[in-house]
């Protein structure tokens, strides 16, 4: 953090309100917008609402750090906090047997559990003077001794929310001392307070009288605006998933990983079997900004239009109708268009795992066929009649992006995709861009030019790793993913080999 924000903190505030921001803003983690944050006084306190009150405040009772830092909040920040998740640490560890032929065995903690019963109770007790009725508390916990738990509840009663979640272990259903004290600490942490006698707050300023670029930031922070991390390609895969230090996937449901920015479908590596994820909400869009009213409406359809990249895939003739159906004042808002040729469908994706080069030289070709060709005039004239006049219309095939890589120099399909770009040149569409793979050349560097077009930088015969840990050769057998192996695609570039210089993902 720059002295010149903290200067500028202290010349628009309060001095001693100010001091006391600074101290929390270099021990919180949390202030990611903190030099917006201190510019005014004002919009610290909107920042800090914002902040606190729209994301779920999680807080760990073994952490004395974090704990202490919490106690030690501002009440005004303590009462914007409307969902908190508490973790209670259970107060056993473990012993080793003596003997090898034994169980290790568990040891209760008593001076360990005084310590934290004592910080948990300064803990209620603040959450109790900030906050009335407007929490949603979810503590959790693993409930080994009636008494213990008994004092836990005891201190969490006393906190007054709108909802609550227990989660306390498998005891609770052989205790019905628990059951009764459970039942009880709810009823208590929920009961309704008598109506405050302090007067409402200023009313804030109207949203459909901010100018209409600060309208569009606002929005596109709500969800109606799908974008990929800002981070470079030589540090993501094509999904926009971070190369080193990735998740293994999980057992079921969805893996955390997946990204609709660029593609119609979410794609997920929960399952070995399945790059489809049919129960995944990463992308839920916030269909209830459309109907708050007619204005507010409308700016919900502008925002959606105008910052998302809309992605079209499958037949030529296929592509052409959808956007051929797509109504004009929806068209005429997008900027950015997505033009996937050359997909192989999903059942041929294993019929072809030893014919790799052959499907990479066939996705070429089929641009160059003279019907296909036809369909792209109607699809470029279309878009430039009715799109927006800014539209960038960026063709790719997700074949030659996302395929295995290749212990190959050049594939066959090179010549043909120059072919491809002078064709293009020749009918003079002016904001077309063809995205294609680079790779460093020889010198280290990467460029974005046909001299490094689709080079690769693996070794003959080189074993290497698969970025969840796993060999090549066993995995290769199990499914054709959608993004390359190993630690050479760090070194890989996608961009435009002919016309702008647009990335693939909106950033």
């Amino acid at each position: 953090m720059s002295n010149k924000h903290f200067e500028r903190a202290r010349e628009t505030g309060t001095p001693s309100g100010n001091r006391r921001l600074q101290q929390e803003v270099q021990q919180a983690a949390l202030h990611c917008y903190a030099p917006s944050q201190l510019s005014a006084w004002r919009l610290n306190l909107e920042g800090t609402k914002i902040l606190y009150g729209e994301n779920t405040i999680c807080l760990n009772t073994w952490d004395q750090h974090a704990t202490d830092y919490f106690l030690r909040l501002r009440p005004e920040t303590l009462a914007a906090i409307r969902n908190l998740h508490v973790f209670y640490s259970d107060t056993t560890w473990v012993r080793e047997s003596p003997r090898k032929n034994s169980w290790d065995y568990a040891v209760y903690d008593y001076a360990y559990y005084d310590m934290l019963q004592t910080r948990w109770v300064q803990v209620c007790s603040t959450l109790q003077r900030a906050h009335r009725d407007s929490l949603t508390l979810t503590f959790e916990s693993c409930a080994i001794d009636l008494n213990a738990t008994q004092r836990m509840l005891g201190a969490l009663s006393k906190i007054r929310v709108q909802h609550l979640r227990l989660s306390m272990g498998a005891y609770v259903r052989h205790s019905q001392g628990l059951t009764r004290t459970l039942h009880e600490t709810v009823r208590q942490c929920t009961s309704s307070q008598p109506a405050s006698t302090e007067s409402p707050p200023d009313s804030s300023f109207p949203f459909e009288r901010l100018p209409y670029e600060l309208q569009m930031n606002v929005l596109s922070h709500t969800g109606l605006v799908i974008t990929p991390h800002s981070l470079g390609m030589d540090r993501v895969d094509i999904l926009w998933i971070r190369v080193e230090e990735r998740p293994r996937p999980l057992i079921g449901g969805c893996c955390g990983t997946c990204n609709t920015s660029n593609f119609a479908s979410c794609l997920c590596h929960s399952n070995y079997k399945e790059t489809i994820s049919t129960t995944c909400m990463c992308e839920r869009l916030p269909d209830c900004l459309f109907r708050v009213s007619r204005n507010f409406g409308k700016m919900a359809h502008r925002t959606f239009y105008s910052l998302n990249q809309f992605y079209v895939t499958g037949e030529l003739f296929e592509m052409l109708q959808h956007v051929e159906n797509m109504p004009s004042r929806n068209l005429g808002l997008v900027k950015s268009f997505c033009v996937d040729l050359g997909i192989m469908p999903a059942e041929d994706c294993y019929e072809y795992i030893g014919k790799m080069n052959w499907v990479e030289e066939l996705a070429v070709y089929d641009w160059n066929k003279p019907r296909n060709r036809k369909a792209l005039k109607k699809l470029f004239k279309l878009l430039h009649k009715r799109g927006h006049s800014d539209l960038s219309i960026k063709i790719t095939s997700r074949i030659q992006l996302m395929l295995i890589l290749q212990h190959v120099v050049e594939p066959h399909d090179k010549p043909q995709l120059r072919i491809f770009c002078d064709w293009l040149a020749r009918r003079k569409y002016p904001r077309v861009s063809v995205m294609a793979r680079f790779s460093k050349n020889r010198g280290g560097f990467l460029r974005q030019d046909w001299d490094t077009l689709f080079l690769v930088s693996l070794i003959e015969g080189e074993e290497t790793e698969t970025d969840d840990g796993e060999s090549w050769l066993d995995s290769r057998e199990r499914l054709v993913r959608w993004y390359p192996y190993g630690a050479a695609w760090k070194d890989i570039l996608v961009g435009a080999i002919y016309g702008p210089k647009v990335p693939l993902l909106n950033s």
